[in-house]
């Protein structure tokens, strides 16, 4: 392993409890970021993957379209699990993302999952307590359809 930024191919370990993984592997010269390493419990859990973005013959980000050869210089094309289950290695579950895009992907799944999931809880409470009141069917399809309106949903 080498650093891109100084060319220096020793590095130290900065153990990352905070994280899935055990530590960041980082250039002991610049002390830039060069990866991580694994948990040993975890190592061999994700299967190879069999698609690269030059396997499958592309060259941008299939998100925001950024070439290749316009990424920055810790960017790379990576692929991204449509499902999220790296078993599963369809061509139609395959994504070509730059490095931000994949971030920004997961980053969405992680905190805007979660407030939908909230969102729609509140929304089922709301429903389930409306169903207790004696409202007329218009009236309780208007109610619902405001409170949808109101939690964006």
């Amino acid at each position: 392993m080498f650093c891109k930024n100084c060319g220096k191919v020793e590095y130290y370990l900065k153990p990352r409890p905070d994280t899935p993984h055990e530590a960041e592997i980082k250039c002991t010269e610049c002390h830039s970021f060069l990866g991580w390493k694994k948990k040993e419990k975890n190592e061999g859990k994700r299967p190879a993957n069999i698609h690269s973005p030059e396997s499958l013959g592309i060259e941008l980000c299939q998100l925001c379209l950024l070439p290749k050869q316009h990424l920055g210089t810790h960017e790379t094309l990576d692929i991204h699990h449509i499902d999220d289950e790296p078993e599963n290695n369809l061509r139609e579950n395959i994504l070509v993302v730059c490095t931000s895009c994949h971030k920004l992907i997961h980053h969405q799944r992680t905190y805007r999952n979660h407030q939908v999931t909230k969102k729609h809880l509140i929304y089922e409470q709301y429903k389930e307590y409306i169903s207790t009141l004696e409202l007329n069917p218009n009236t309780y399809e208007k109610l619902i359809k405001e409170i949808s309106r109101l939690l964006g949903l």
